[in-house]
């Protein structure tokens, strides 16, 4: 838990967030530096070698059970851990210790299976963000800081040059389809530039992402660089016209911080045009579709369903009504593990 982890650094405000509502939280985390954690908050850090599994786990379950027996919690919520809480929660069980997780992603692991056995809840951004269904599951929205994520400034005339992708560059998130998208694009409009912020998502994508960087390079209208932190987003985002993304999975917190920021957005995702329709009216839109369907309407047209998409984002997926949902789950589970 740090902010200057490029995928990780808002836990800190959704700890911050679940924090006015309990006496005492207790994190343990692998990672950890020190930040405005409010004053009943705790870090207790673990090592974790990810080549070192086997001993990396053991470490992780004494201290979790340490945790639990010198001062027994009301419930134990993981975030995106199934892993973890696939080796633990048979222990939490045992101790009848009531156990959350909040899981947001298509993958179906080993783990969640393994932990949607013996969890109380599974809690989830959509119903199409998580694999698993059924009584134990809740859908609660993101949790997207709004006080971060607000427009910078109010538009009287709209762009469509400047394109951006945020997000972890692997062949998932389809980067190669978006800029193919864009390459077309520029047939219509010459001015389209396009900008892919993002890293290899893990050591085995290395080679994919080698390619796909000199295949950027060799265009003067497309530019890729490394990660940025998620505090210098608002800033940077406000700088482009249009957000660009295509990842068919879960519902991404950069499809909502954009949106919340009132940056058009053009995204094949399901979760979002869900949510919010698409610009083309379609269900099952493609890139192109929706670009030159955005870019027809007029300004006062745009303005409104940019406005009506950023109020539901507000209403929906922001980090209070997240946290006030999240809690009040919890303390439900609490209640019931005290009887």
């Amino acid at each position: 838990m740090s902010t200057h982890n490029q995928l990780l650094s808002h836990q800190v405000n959704a700890v911050n967030a679940l924090a006015h509502h309990f006496d005492e939280v207790t994190v343990i985390s692998p990672e950890y530096e020190e930040s405005n954690l409010n004053s009943n908050v705790r870090v207790l850090k673990y090592e974790w070698d990810s080549s070192r599994k086997i001993l990396s786990s053991i470490k992780f379950i004494t201290h979790l059970l340490g945790v639990c027996r010198a001062n027994r919690p009301s419930v134990v919520f993981y975030h995106m851990t199934d892993f973890h809480a696939a080796l633990s929660m048979p222990f939490l069980k045992l101790m009848k210790i009531r156990s959350v997780i909040w899981y947001a992603h298509k993958k179906n692991s080993v783990y969640l299976r393994i932990s949607a056995i013996f969890s109380d809840k599974i809690v989830t951004s959509t119903s199409g963000s998580c694999p698993i269904t059924g009584s134990k599951v809740e859908v609660i929205g993101q949790a997207i800081d709004s006080s971060v994520f607000s427009p910078r400034f109010s538009r009287e005339s709209f762009n469509f040059n400047k394109l951006l992708h945020i997000g972890r560059l692997d062949p998932s998130k389809k980067p190669e389809y978006i800029l193919e998208v864009a390459h077309n694009l520029r047939e219509i409009n010459n001015q389209i530039s396009l900008t892919f912020v993002g890293s290899a998502g893990s050591t085995r994508n290395l080679a994919w992402y080698s390619k796909f960087q000199s295949q950027c390079e060799s265009q003067d209208w497309v530019k890729i660089q490394s990660g940025i932190l998620r505090k210098e987003i608002p800033d940077f985002i406000v700088k482009f016209d249009v957000f660009v993304h295509a990842y068919l999975g879960s519902l991404d917190k950069t499809l909502l911080e954009s949106t919340m920021m009132k940056i058009p957005v053009i995204t094949e995702n399901p979760e979002y045009i869900s949510i919010f329709g698409s610009w083309c009216g379609k269900s099952n839109p493609t890139l192109t579709e929706e670009y030159l369907s955005m870019q027809s309407l007029e300004n006062h047209e745009l303005d409104a369903e940019i406005n009506r998409r950023a109020e539901l984002t507000i209403k929906n997926h922001s980090l209070d009504g997240w946290a006030a949902k999240l809690s009040s789950i919890l303390c439900t589970e609490a209640s019931r593990g005290n009887h």
